[in-house]
């Protein structure tokens, strides 16, 4: 099954380790994009595109001010 990733509304990236877990997909995905390193993606989050593609959407933090 193919995996796409959507980090926020805006960016769709292929999955980076179609071979490998979810987890390491996911770990790869971290070292490019710092800003999911602290949110989480779970199999059950998949939302089936067609037949063969899923869709794992992992959220942006929310950005925090002081003030």
């Amino acid at each position: 099954m193919n995996r796409i990733f959507a980090i926020g509304t805006l960016t769709e990236i292929p999955d980076p380790a179609p071979l490998g877990s979810l987890q390491d997909a996911y770990e790869l995905l971290a070292q490019r994009f710092p800003q999911i390193r602290h949110s989480a993606v779970f199999e059950s989050d998949a939302v089936a595109v067609d037949e063969s593609t899923v869709r794992y959407t992992i959220p942006l933090p929310v950005m925090k001010t002081n003030g």
